[in-house]
């Protein structure tokens, strides 16, 4: 009565009082190894080694991140694909809780940064939510032992990505990939159904990624076009100010690490990131520089003229 299912938490598998919902986190991502199926089952040593492994990791992670705020990790599922894990960050008090991108950041950087991390994380698979409300379920008349239900997660629905042009103080960065899928000539109509549904499909795979690396820092992806070879697409990231603008070098690279694996489908080698302020296209000629060009090549007509 009170208790949660089997649980694994530190180096034991305990029946263990459920943490207040407001207190925790849900955290998932998925290993880069194969799944066996003793993983499935709580019971198994498999299981147990492998909870032992992500506990002791995540708890290094998350206590040398948050501190006292931070109390244990929890294992409650191994499922296949190759194998992801279901668990839980258990914190002091719905205060100490910090935001689901700080999680998911501190985690996507061990896995990709630090050379003592043992876990094979696959990071463009992190995701962490606060999870729903638990509801308590009555007995029925007879029954003297009521059980602890969670109620179903709702199907999340993002709101429609913003596609505001950057302002004034905002900062931006431009970011280049290709897709692996055949261009079809309505992409290059931005009205058309197949840009919108494929600039939404990037967007939100973007503005995941980039949300991990940046958090809060990041505003919102913009699609500027799509053209062939197999889809070329050309995006701008927004950030809150100039200031907090990556360098295209290391934000190559850490696109490069998140994206790589993605949904999309990604042409290997084709991510790349570049400062909006020499990102490609020739400065226009401006009045002034006109000008000065056309007295430069007055004087010499003049010299030779003198010649």
């Amino acid at each position: 009565n009170g208790t949660s299912p089997n649980i694994t938490t530190g180096s034991l598998a305990t029946i263990t009082d459920a943490p207040a919902p407001d207190s925790t986190i849900q955290l998932r991502f998925s290993l880069i190894q194969t799944f066996e199926p003793e993983l499935a089952d709580t019971t198994t040593q498999k299981f147990k080694d492998l909870a032992n492994r992500v506990t002791t990791a995540l708890d290094n992670i998350y206590r040398s991140r948050f501190g006292r705020r931070f109390l244990r990790s929890l294992i409650r599922a191994f499922r296949q694909g190759s194998v992801v894990v279901d668990s839980e960050l258990i914190f002091a008090n719905a205060t100490s809780v910090p935001e689901v991108s700080a999680v998911q950041t501190s985690l996507a950087e061990a896995a990709s940064n630090s050379s003592n991390f043992s876990l094979p994380v696959n990071v463009s698979t992190i995701v962490a939510t606060v999870p729903t409300s638990v509801n308590i379920t009555a007995a029925p008349t007879g029954v003297t032992n009521a059980t602890a239900a969670p109620t179903a997660a709702p199907v999340a629905t993002e709101a429609p990505a913003s596609t505001d042009p950057p302002t004034s103080s905002e900062g931006t960065l431009r970011l280049l990939l290709s897709l692996n899928r055949t261009f079809t000539s309505d992409l290059s109509n931005r009205s058309s159904a197949a840009f919108k549904t494929l600039a939404a499909e990037v967007i939100q795979e973007i503005n995941r990624v980039a949300r991990i690396i940046y958090a809060s820092s990041f505003r919102r992806t913009l699609i500027n076009n799509f053209t062939s070879g197999s889809v070329k697409v050309d995006t701008t990231l927004v950030f809150q100010d100039k200031s907090s603008v990556p360098q295209a070098s290391t934000a190559t690279a850490q696109f490069i690490s998140l994206l790589s694996n993605s949904s999309l489908g990604i042409v290997p080698g084709s991510i790349s990131a570049q400062s909006t302020s020499t990102s490609g296209s020739p400065p226009m000629a401006t009045m002034g520089s006109l000008a000065v060009f056309s007295l430069t090549l007055l004087a010499v007509a003049q010299m030779l003229v003198t010649l």
